[in-house]
């Protein structure tokens, strides 16, 4: 939400879009979801990276022309090395909406929690001992 008010998904294939949809649910954000749509490239077919860019930036100007998206969040982390080919793609067609690959994603909010020596709340996430037997 700070780099868009509407975002959509673009994901493998559908089988996981009705978990997606749940994410979506769970995290009370889906006044700004827009869409989420497949490829439908199974994950053992994205070595084709040629094949992968051009049906994920097909269903992305979907997603911002009939969906209204106004960012695009990658729902596979196996869409790798493709976020600015499809990035610079729509801003070249006059569609220049944030692109987000969750494994670039991940790795930087990953840094900047151990750059501000952030971490969980012991009061919220209670630190157990595992060395303890567990119930």
């Amino acid at each position: 939400m700070m780099l868009a008010q509407r975002f959509s998904i673009i994901t493998i294939v559908n089988s996981v879009v009705a978990m997606q949809r749940e994410h979506i649910r769970k995290f009370g954000i889906s006044p700004n979801f827009a869409s989420i749509r497949s490829v439908h490239l199974p994950v053992l077919s994205l070595h084709d990276k040629e094949v992968a860019l051009e049906k994920i930036y097909a269903e992305s100007v979907k997603a911002i022309d009939e969906d209204s998206a106004h960012a695009i969040i990658f729902g596979c982390t196996g869409f790798l090395k493709i976020a600015d080919a499809v990035a610079q793609g729509l801003a070249e067609t006059g569609r220049g909406v944030p692109v987000v690959d969750p494994n670039c994603a991940a790795i930087s909010f990953l840094e900047l929690l151990i750059r501000n020596k952030l971490s969980q709340s012991r009061l919220t996430y209670y630190k157990q001992n595992y060395l303890e037997k567990q119930d």
